[in-house]
């Protein structure tokens, strides 16, 4: 599962923005289904997000922060930066949550194999 090309959002594309949410989701699917397979649960809310409904949006980042450090803990890697805040208003915090969110997808593909 290759999703590097999808972090790389030109800052303020509100399209491609959505479209790295959607792929997101689709890959925390695949993610779960892997740790389910292995006997390995961990907590999982399906996290198709609009970025136009703000406290949904919120509500996302919370969730998806808790998902990432729970497939880390049961896969038994580092935990990722803090990805439960991103301003996608601000274009240094944009970029450097969309890397953080890369690294830790990748580091995860990679301990899983996909």
């Amino acid at each position: 599962m290759n999703l590097t090309g999808l972090f790389d959002v030109p800052f303020g594309d509100e399209e491609a923005l959505q479209m790295l949410l959607d792929m997101n989701f689709f890959a925390h699917q695949t993610i779960f289904g892997e740790l389910a397979s292995a006997g390995l649960l961990i907590a999982h809310v399906p996290m198709n997000v609009s970025i136009t409904d703000g406290r949904a949006f919120d509500e996302f980042l919370q969730i998806h922060d808790l998902e990432h450090r729970s497939i880390a803990s049961q896969i038994g890697v580092s935990a990722p930066s803090d990805l439960s805040s991103w301003n996608t208003k601000d274009a240094d915090q944009f970029s450097a949550w969309t890397a953080a969110h890369a690294n830790h997808h990748a580091l995860i593909a990679q301990a899983l194999g996909l």
